[in-house]
């Protein structure tokens, strides 16, 4: 029988990553990046979807994580032009309209006096906030983020640029997600470097763990003279996730 833990019902996060240049040959880091930062705040991270700049093929995307996990984060489509359609395709998958908020035109307006440059017209479709969203700021650019929490899920619009997102991922959105989700878990992955056998026959000698431990999560991956074998637990502290790890470790 499986080792029962106090762990509670684990959540779950979607990725879309939005630009047409992520399915045109650029590689694409952030996957990873965020699979980690949401690891942290107790949410594992279940599919990642790259989407081209088209509204109906994001509105689509958007409706489809909304569906499967209890939080999607959308990276990408907040600036000013006309294939930024972020805003736009989270409002039609939402079925919601727009307000414009005239505090983000004028701190848009101030940044560029900053710079001693007119701001183009184009600028204030940034200042477009879906109803009900919550503007989270944006201290690096003049796109700001857009939080909505609905039916015990959340959707969240973030900028593309990482100097952009990671500090209002860290200043933002993890105060809010903590408050939404108080009955998150802690989730932690262990990999574990195996070399002198197949995949397979790692999967055979390992059966009998990944049988014992049917609530953990296990993945093995092959490469070139090594197989990785990755055992993610999910718990309701770090310091249980950590026991467990370990003692899956040592059997």
């Amino acid at each position: 029988m499986p080792k029962k833990t106090s762990a509670t019902r684990n959540l779950k996060a979607e990725l879309i990553c939005v630009g047409t240049e992520l399915v045109s040959g650029k590689p694409n880091t952030y996957p990873p990046l965020l699979s980690c930062e949401l690891a942290k705040a107790g949410f594992t991270m279940i599919a990642e979807h790259s989407v081209r700049d088209s509204e109906k093929e994001l509105t689509r995307a958007i409706l489809i994580s909304l569906k499967n996990a209890d939080l999607v984060l959308v990276t990408g489509g907040l600036g000013p032009t006309f294939d930024d359609i972020t805003r736009e395709a989270a409002a039609l998958a939402l079925k919601r309209g727009f307000t414009v908020s005239s505090e983000i035109i004028s701190a848009i307006e101030n940044r560029f006096k900053k710079y001693r440059i007119r701001m183009p017209e184009m600028n204030k479709r940034q200042a477009m906030v879906i109803k009900g969203a919550e503007i989270l700021p944006n201290a690096f650019g003049t796109a700001p983020a857009q939080y909505i929490h609905f039916a015990k899920k959340s959707l969240i619009l973030l900028p593309g640029t990482l100097m952009e997102w990671k500090p209002m991922y860290d200043k933002y959105v993890i105060p809010k997600l903590k408050k939404d989700f108080p009955a998150k878990t802690d989730t932690r992955t262990l990999a574990i470097l195996l070399t002198g056998m197949a995949d397979s026959t790692a999967a055979e000698k390992l059966a009998p763990v990944m049988t014992k431990h049917q609530d953990c999560a296990f993945t093995i991956l092959a490469s070139e003279g090594l197989v990785s074998f990755h055992i993610t637990v999910s718990a309701k502290e770090r310091r249980e996730c950590l026991d467990r790890l370990a003692g899956i470790k040592k059997e």
